[in-house]
């Protein structure tokens, strides 16, 4: 075979080639195209009007074949008229009792329609008053006098559910002192935000053994889970300013056991302190 009989060869190829990519490229849109792109004439003479040195050959016209397709449409379901979640029975019922007007003695009673609805009451702040009576012992040996319970905060006025409250409220719902001052202000009561801090700092130091516990038990952990999240501390030295601090978070998943250590750096020192005595998987 002579060259130039291979270079025909080769232009009739991609002359073919390039004819049955645009068929394809035409049967995809007629079957996934959107509407307006699903008309593809027929016949197009600029269709394949490619500039070649030689003259294309003529090719025997293709017969068209209509595309039949069909659309899964989704079953409609039944309509569902929406409904609400009951009321959880733990809940304390306030019974009101609702009668037609008039005189209903000579009615026959059907029975009866409940409604309910979700209320909700404010908090409330009171006065635990603690009385104790005091005695004279006989002959002036001395006074007796009942012995005050154990106090949150020795000297405090503040008992154990509002400074669980305060705690709550700050490190699980993040609502900052100062709100929970504004909060207090309109129950009409008046608690320096300083004092609101220095009893968050004092139930800090109370707990303290319970966290040192919960360090004794991550580190006897077989497999723990450890990262660090950044988060922005106040800085007392500069007003207005934070720094970054770091959360190291270390979870126990089989007891369900998460502890967070906070460092002002992310540096190795922290973890190597907290896992000197762990000997599990990390």
């Amino acid at each position: 075979m002579t060259e130039a009989a291979r270079t025909l060869m080769y232009e009739e190829l991609l002359f073919e080639n390039l004819r049955l990519q645009e068929e394809f490229t035409q049967l995809r849109r007629l079957i996934f195209g959107q509407k307006y792109e699903r008309f593809v004439p027929l016949f197009n003479e600029h269709q394949l009007d490619i500039a070649l040195n030689e003259e294309t050959p003529a090719l025997a016209p293709v017969p068209t074949t209509a595309v039949i397709y069909t659309r899964r449409q989704k079953k409609s379901s039944a309509t569902k008229l929406p409904s609400r979640n009951p009321l959880p029975a733990h809940l304390r019922r306030e019974e009101i009792r609702l009668e037609p007007e008039g005189d209903v003695s000579p009615l026959k009673k059907l029975g009866e329609e409940t409604t309910e609805e979700l209320e909700y009451v404010p908090p409330e702040l009171y006065v635990k008053r603690y009385v104790r009576s005091k005695y004279v012992m006989p002959e002036g040996e001395g006074i007796v006098i009942a012995a005050l319970s154990s106090r949150s905060i020795d000297k405090g006025i503040a008992g154990p559910g509002l400074l669980a409250q305060i705690l709550i409220s700050k490190f699980v719902d993040h609502l900052p002192l100062y709100r929970q001052r504004r909060q207090f202000r309109r129950q009409k009561i008046e608690i320096a935000e300083n004092t609101l801090g220095d009893w968050v700092k004092a139930c800090g130091e109370a707990l303290l053994p319970l966290y040192e516990t919960q360090c004794a038990l991550i580190q006897q952990a077989f497999y723990l889970m450890v990262d660090e999240t950044p988060l922005p501390v106040l800085d007392h030295t500069k007003l207005g300013k934070t720094h970054l601090g770091y959360h190291w978070v270390y979870n126990e998943p089989a007891a369900k056991l998460v502890l967070f250590d906070y460092r002002p750096g992310r540096s190795r020192a922290g973890p190597n302190e907290m896992l000197k005595n762990f000997q599990g998987d990390l």
